[in-house]
Parts: structure tokens; sequence; C-alpha cells
């Protein structure tokens, strides 16, 4: 594995079990095979609005990547988009 490959995982954790470790564990678990597998570095996206989670990360040393925003397509666009799409038979 290096720096171009990725995985995704999507986790969101309920207000309910919030406070108790579990993300510093989930963490610092992802943080060790980052490294056990040679890998550069972990990302991670969180919203905006989100500032008991950004506060948390900032905590942790995590870096905002502000020089990236993140695009969507979806719907309509997402439909018209796909027809535009040629097959090289």
């Amino acid at each position: 594995m290096n720096d171009t490959d990725q995985n995704q995982i999507v986790f969101y954790s309920q207000s309910r079990i919030r406070g108790n470790g579990l993300s510093k564990c989930m963490l610092s678990y992802l943080g060790h095979l980052a490294q056990e597998r040679g890998c550069g570095r972990l990302e991670w996206w969180v919203l905006d609005w989100n500032t008991p989670a950004i506060d948390f990360y900032t905590f942790m040393e995590a870096v905002p990547m502000d020089e990236w925003t993140v695009f969507r397509i979806t719907g309509k666009s997402l439909e018209k988009l796909s027809h535009e799409f040629t097959s090289p038979d």
C-alpha cells in the first residue's frame, strides 16, 4: 500500500456514545494500521458546522486542509453527465 492507495470508511458516532474515548481509540488504531502498512498519511472529512469534531481533531494534532474543496454531482446533473459517456467500442 502506498500514498495513492485509499480505503473509505464511513464512521459516525451517536451523541450517546461520545466522550468515552471510542473515537480516539479508533483513530489511534487507524494510525497504527497506516504506519504498519507504510502509509504516509491518514485523511478524513468533517462537516464545517461540526465544531466539536473539528476541536477534537485539532486536539489530536490533525491539520485541516483548507486548500481542498469537495465536489459532488447528483440527481439530474449526474443523469445528464452519464448520458454524455460514449463507449469506446
